[in-house]
């Protein structure tokens, strides 16, 4: 049977491995007990996209002859839908495009970091 001799460092290494191991358990442990940080609150530009919801009618007008001739108009619809937690609005889009249904859907938001 082989012993260490006073030199060698063999015999702490599993005991500075259990350590370490005990410490980062005890870490994560407390760092998983922690109260989560509260929700945000849609900031004052959020509640700007907020008052777009609801129901709105579009008149298109498209010059397809120029900008001096008659345009031809079509109509639409757009709902909009503030999603829960209030930091996005929900958009779709309808309307007749000359006899050619047209279908549209968004959605928006502000990021107050990169301030758009």
């Amino acid at each position: 049977m082989l012993k260490p001799n006073a030199g060698d460092h063999t015999s702490v290494r599993p005991r500075t491995l259990t350590s370490l191991g005990l410490a980062a358990l005890v870490l994560a442990r407390a760092a998983l007990a922690q109260e989560p940080p509260p929700p945000q609150k849609p900031s004052p530009e959020h509640q700007v996209l907020a008052a777009d919801q609801g129901t709105w009618d579009a008149t298109i007008k498209t010059y397809l002859r120029g900008p001096d001739a008659e345009p031809a108009v079509s109509t639409g619809t757009e709902v909009n839908e503030v999603l829960p937690g209030g930091f996005w609005v929900l958009s779709k889009f309808e309307a007749d495009f000359g006899g050619t249904k047209l279908l549209g859907r968004g959605q928006y938001g502000y990021d107050p970091v990169k301030r758009l």
